[in-house]
């Protein structure tokens, strides 16, 4: 091999080496970018926890019933809808709002700050009030466990059956309490996302659909009559895979 030879590799290698460095340099970019971000979204969601919840003064957020200010909560941001809390997972304890689309929320924090965590949103077609048949709630799957990341532990049938139930307050002052009955894994353009129903019967047979779809029988009723909550967010496996919770009202309580 002549010197020129040995340049023309040496000079290819400089350039291999240079091209892995800057690779690692953007990729832990990245990771520190989102581990930013999830930090300051924890800050964020944990101070609106201390301004409206109040937990009964014992200063566990994961009681089993809450009062949420709504007053105070809608002066930080009018497009409050409701309040999301699970006993288990207790790291989901969040507002939902509403935007006039479904893309505002995806970056952008309860407080209005770009954020990746964004917030937990109703979808933009639903009404307020969660009068629909089927209302659609978003949120990120983040690695910590924030937002709807600690959803994918319904995966388990053996953690379902120990925290069936999750709450939602509404500004009328209201706990709505439902319980799980399909955990599913569903691309993005999946009949589960389907909102509107022209007559009972097709209802009846959306939710048998999303039954057979459940990961496992939970063997809770639901019918015709029912009104259900839909919980969606990604499953940081394949990019058009998402997780969707399904929960059915079964009790509610006026809360002031």
């Amino acid at each position: 091999m002549d010197n020129k030879q040995k340049n023309t590799k040496l000079i290819i290698v400089n350039i291999l080496i240079l091209l892995v460095v800057l690779i690692l340099v953007f990729v832990g970019y990245k990771i520190c970018r989102v581990f930013s971000e999830d930090n300051r979204a924890m800050q964020e969601y944990t101070e609106l926890q201390k301004i409206a919840i109040d937990d009964g003064g014992t200063g566990e957020n994961n009681k089993a019933s809450i009062t949420v200010d709504f007053a105070k909560l809608s002066k930080i941001n009018s497009e409050i809808v409701g309040w999301i809390h699970f006993e288990e997972p207790s790291i989901i304890n969040y507002p939902i709002v509403q935007g006039k689309d479904n893309e505002k929320y995806l970056s952008t924090t309860f407080e209005g700050n770009q954020n990746g965590a964004g917030c937990i949103y109703m979808d933009a077609d639903n009404r307020a009030d969660f009068s629909d048949k089927n209302t659609f709630v978003y949120g990120h799957n983040r690695r910590n466990g924030q937002m709807f990341g600690s959803l994918v532990k319904y995966k388990d049938a053996e953690y379902y059956r120990n925290h069936p139930y999750f709450d939602i307050y509404t500004p009328d002052g209201y706990k709505t309490r439902y319980q799980i009955f399909s955990v599913a894994v569903v691309g993005s353009s999946s009949d589960s996302y389907k909102r509107v129903y022209v007559s009972e019967q097709e209802y009846s047979n959306y939710i048998d659909m999303i039954k057979k779809l459940s990961l496992y029988d939970t063997g809770v009723e639901v019918t015709e009559d029912s009104h259900i909550v839909s919980l969606s967010t990604c499953t940081n496996v394949r990019i058009e895979e998402r997780l969707v919770i399904h929960g059915v009202r079964i009790n509610q309580e006026q809360t002031k």
